[in-house]
């Protein structure tokens, strides 16, 4: 409380901050906010209820203006330390503008001033390699599934090595560094193939310059057929199998591979199924923590599996504890209850 003389009762008199039941269930309602706002309650005559800057000239309340300079920075710090710290979404990641199923990723590398080299049709049939350049000592490296893009592969000179650094640690935070990379360098790297994009950034072995690498794996998991044979394998436990947050798919030749597990947790629920892009022939697994269940599919037997499959069969049932999982062939798994 402050003694201060109040024209209205022409009196020396008190002035304090009148804090009642409306400031406490404010104080429970905010978690303990409100208690940053109750310096900047105005004192008020304790007789009368004139507020103290109608009492006294505004020179002399300078503590107030301090105290909300204060209270304002305060709140800014702590709303800033609360905020969720700055991340990229992995199917945001890029790479000189190039992004994941582009199909005029071609187009894209004429606008930035690549010249095309080459194109040529890779053995498996299904995707096509295209070779440009720039400036010299610029090369680029396009690999496109169906049209649309799925890697690429960007060298250039050393003395633009440290500059993209900077820039794609700022535009997608601290990346891993891998030690022991050919050469005995160290990668760069941001994503993963389960997140479905992946991008490396290292230097070369001659250290004549540096490679940036950018994949997106999302493609094959959208093939329709590999949709079609993911719904034929699982029939009613489909939904189970999309559930499961870790993806991943790799191509073999003519054989696409798509796995799923439980994060954190891939001995206990885990599927992959096979489908050949010429035949159509698909077969796949689903394991929990006791047993294997095997889709045998379009192959009649265990023997006909791809090796593929069937080594990762064998994997999974050695993840039981305390005894191996056990194994089961069916020919499909939606009649298996």
């Amino acid at each position: 409380m402050e003694m201060i003389f109040c024209p209205n009762c022409n009196k020396l008199t008190g002035y304090k901050r009148v804090i009642g039941f409306g400031t406490f269930f404010a104080v429970l309602l905010t978690a303990g906010l409100w208690l940053l706002a109750i310096p900047f309650y105005p004192k008020r005559c304790i007789t009368c209820g004139l507020p103290k800057s109608d009492s006294v000239p505004w020179y002399r309340t300078w503590r107030m203006a301090f105290v909300l300079v204060v209270g304002v920075a305060v709140v800014a710090v702590v709303v800033y330390t609360l905020l969720p710290p700055r991340t990229s979404t992995p199917s945001q990641i890029t790479l000189l503008g190039f992004y994941g199923n582009a199909h005029d990723a071609r187009v894209h590398a004429a606008a930035i001033g690549f010249q095309l080299k080459d194109c040529k049709n890779l053995v498996d049939g299904y995707r096509t390699e295209c070779n440009y350049v720039r400036q010299g000592d610029e090369k680029l490296t396009l690999v496109l599934w169906r049209d649309e893009l799925e890697t690429v592969w960007y060298y250039f000179g050393m003395s633009r090595y440290d500059k993209m650094r900077k820039e794609l640690s700022a535009e997608y935070g601290v990346p891993r560094t891998v030690y022991g990379q050919q050469g005995g360098g160290s990668q760069d790297e941001w994503g993963s193939d389960s997140e479905g994009v992946f991008l490396s950034l290292s230097e070369l072995s001659d250290h004549s310059g540096g490679l940036a690498f950018l994949q997106f794996s999302g493609t094959k998991f959208e093939l329709p057929e590999v949709q079609k044979a993911e719904r034929r394998l699982f029939g009613k436990r489909t939904a189970e199998v999309d559930s499961l947050e870790v993806t991943s798919g790799t191509l073999q030749g003519t054989l696409a591979v798509t796995t799923r597990c439980k994060a954190h947790s891939c001995a206990d629920r885990y599927a992959m199924w096979t489908v050949d892009l010429t035949t159509g022939e698909a077969a796949g697994a689903l394991a929990d923590k006791s047993t294997v269940l095997v889709c045998l599919g379009d192959y009649g037997s265990a023997e006909n599996l791809p090796q593929v499959l069937q080594s990762e069969i064998e994997e999974q049932s050695k993840e039981g504890f305390p005894s191996p999982k056990r194994i089961l062939y069916v020919p499909q798994i939606n009649r298996y209850q």
